[in-house]
């Protein structure tokens, strides 16, 4: 039976350290087509999505005069930052260290594998004889529009993060944290 669990145990490490790693590699592949064949560099994969805006609210925390001395998006105004909520900006801040616009997609990467790994749990929870293997690989790739969303700025990820948190608690009965976390989403 202690052999049984430990050989769990490992299994879930192998798999979760291969998810990782070829969610890096993937990253690596996509940033570096950016950095090193584009004219852009960068400059496409950060300005892309809601990602700006989003680093807007995370420099200003919704201070109206901040915010018109920080804006370099001419279309939109002072009051429609006030449609981005307050969570992932706060992560981009806490990360701010990287700067704004690498903390922006820091912040993704990291809720975007959280929720993969979270994702890969919460199937073996409902599924066990699930490949939760395969269908981690397959998260970090399907559908392109969730690739492009991970890879970028956006607060997708940490909403997915947050609601799959929300239905392992459920599922659990700890209807507490279960309500914090879809709060949170």
């Amino acid at each position: 039976m202690l052999n049984k669990f430990i050989g769990a145990i490992s299994k879930n490490r192998r798999d979760l350290a291969l998810i990782t790693a070829v969610f890096l590699f993937a990253s690596l592949i996509l940033y570096g087509w950016f950095y090193f064949f584009t004219p852009g560099k960068m400059d496409v994969v950060l300005r892309n999505w809601d990602g700006p805006g989003y680093v807007v609210v995370a420099k200003s925390f919704y201070s109206v005069d901040i915010i018109e001395k920080v804006n370099k998006l001419e279309s939109v105004s002072t009051l429609d930052f006030a449609f981005q909520f307050p969570l992932y900006p706060l992560f981009i801040r806490l990360f701010s260290f990287l700067g704004y616009n690498y903390s922006m997609i820091f912040v993704s990467q990291l809720f975007s594998l959280m929720f993969i790994i979270l994702a890969y749990f919460f199937i073996k929870m409902v599924n066990p004889k699930a490949n939760t293997l395969i269908i981690g690989l397959l998260l970090i790739f399907y559908t392109p529009r969730w690739f492009i969303i991970s890879h970028t700025g956006s607060a997708e990820p940490l909403l997915l993060c947050c609601v799959t948190l929300f239905l392992m608690f459920f599922l659990k009965k700890r209807f507490v944290l279960s309500a914090l976390f879809a709060a949170a989403a």
